[in-house]
């Protein structure tokens, strides 16, 4: 890519942002924040075993939003106030990509990814050694938790979007490719 951007990714759950946001980030050399990754180590460190103990305590809208002041303080020091481009994954709510928006001054790139169901389902088995079945309605309960948070709306705003067939590397030419037709 010639001119960067912040790039933030959104899209399915096992459909391989997080693979992408990674790829893309250590061959730009710019730095990731990890949206999920956040939310799981605020929870461990206010005493929680997982996400989900903190989400059940506090209740999934409370929980959800009460880790966004704190979020953006970490991107906003990852990304130096806005100076420095940055990849950030795993981004559903609107709300959240304004207010990111709103500290890069819109050099904003939103990513979404998606893929079939039988792929994100064959990957969520092959990580997590599940049945299929049980991958299949794990998988529908994070889509629908995205949807609770505004993913929906928040896909009427993306400039790329991804459809990963399995060959992550070929998908990853293609969002190269296509943010530096984008960004040029």
């Amino acid at each position: 890519m010639t001119q960067k951007h912040t790039v933030v990714f959104t899209g399915e759950s096992y459909a391989g942002k997080s693979t992408l946001a990674a790829m893309l980030a250590n061959r730009q050399d710019m730095p990731l924040f990890a949206v999920g990754g956040f939310e799981r180590a605020y929870a461990k460190n206010l005493g929680y075993d997982d996400i989900v103990q903190f989400e059940r305590e506090f209740g999934l809208e409370k929980a959800y939003y009460s880790l966004i002041p704190t979020m953006l303080q970490h991107i906003k020091g990852i990304g130096c106030n806005g100076t420095k481009e940055i990849v950030i994954e795993g981004v559903y709510d609107p709300c959240l990509y304004g207010e990111i928006s709103a500290i890069f001054a819109n050099k904003l790139c939103l990513v979404s990814v998606t893929a079939p169901i039988e792929l994100r389902m064959s990957r969520k088995v092959g990580k997590e050694c599940v049945s299929i079945e049980a991958a299949k309605q794990h998988i529908l309960q994070l889509d629908l938790h995205k949807e609770m948070v505004g993913n929906k709306e928040l896909a009427k705003m993306v400039n790329l979007r991804i459809i990963n067939d399995s060959d992550l590397e070929g998908a990853y030419k293609e969002l190269e490719s296509k943010l530096r037709h984008l960004l040029r």
